[in-house]
């Protein structure tokens, strides 16, 4: 449903475009809109909303983000690691290709989806601190995390941007890993209850141990590439404004509670009996789980190939 009502009026764009023009190609439709929406009025603020509206679902941004957590919850792991590996990563890439060919369009505008991120980021920061579903949790993390690539992208600047590519690269990885995870635990325990999940420290150690690569990688702790993107967006998202640093560094700290609540209720506690015939984790299992961590830690060496906007 998401789908078929918010990609209609960006196809309907392309064929005013198309019909306009008579070509699809960027840079022609870039000096059609450069004359043609000049003027702020309502009919051009809409027409800027449906260029990239598809593409904000997609991500997503909040309000329009509830397909996510429970299209995550369920499709199947597979279904899920692709989801939040490759195809939220589309939103950001068609999000970056439109910006930078009108962006006299939405220099006007941009501080509403700005906003609008940074508050989605503290509100579902709030939502995940009484989430007791697993897989729920890491996908409505996700959530959060993306409102910052958002907010990086329509600040218009290139270290907004390289900031919000590598929020995209990082998230893909960790969200990829923490599926991956709980995915695990649900076929030893049969239930991804954050209340029945636990002791794992006890029970099996190489999974708490990956368990807290990840959360630090969550948290944007060093030296995962996450804490240099948050760095970026920081820096060119910030600009002295009061409400902006409230929100940016309120939705941080609420990011930080819930992975640690995550992390402390699934090591710690009351062993249940239905926990002490846990198998050990496999080699393909730990293998999954350490492709994801490896460049998580290693790409922060080479960081410099993020930076070439």
């Amino acid at each position: 449903m998401y789908t078929l009502v918010i990609s209609l009026p960006l196809l309907f764009v392309i064929f005013i475009l198309d019909k306009k023009l008579l070509s699809l190609i960027m840079w022609d439709s870039l000096y059609f809109i450069t004359n043609s929406f000049l003027k702020l009025n309502y009919v051009n603020i809409v027409f800027m909303f449906l260029l990239v509206i598809a593409f904000l679902v997609k991500l997503p941004i909040f309000l329009v983000h509830l397909w996510l957590p429970k299209a995550h919850v369920e499709a199947p792991v597979s279904g899920s690691i692709v989801l939040a590996g490759v195809l939220l990563k589309l939103g950001g890439y068609g999000l970056i290709r439109v910006y930078y060919k009108f962006t006299f369009i939405y220099i006007r505008v941009r501080f509403l989806f700005r906003r609008l991120s940074l508050l989605g980021i503290f509100y579902i920061g709030l939502v995940c601190c009484r989430l007791n579903d697993l897989k729920a949790l890491v996908a409505y993390s996700s959530v959060a995390h993306i409102g910052l690539v958002i907010g990086g992208i329509f600040r218009g600047l290139v270290w907004g941007v390289n900031g919000g590519l590598l929020i995209m690269v990082s998230h893909g990885l960790r969200s990829s890993g923490l599926f991956c995870f709980v995915n695990m635990m649900y076929e030893r325990v049969r239930s991804r209850s954050i209340y029945l999940n636990k002791g794992i420290i006890c029970l099996i150690p190489l999974f708490s141990l990956i368990l807290f690569l990840l959360c630090c990688a969550n948290i944007s702790a060093p030296p995962s590439i996450n804490l240099i993107s948050e760095i970026f967006i920081l820096i060119r998202l910030n600009k002295l404004e009061i409400l902006r640093v409230v929100l940016f560094f309120g939705g941080s700290f609420m990011g930080a509670v819930f992975t640690l609540y995550l992390f402390s209720l699934v090591n710690h506690g009351k062993i249940f009996n239905n926990t002490l015939h846990l198998l050990p984790p496999i080699h393909s299992e730990l293998h999954a789980l350490v492709v994801h961590l490896i460049p998580i830690n290693v790409l922060v060496l080479k960081s410099e190939i993020f930076f070439r906007l």
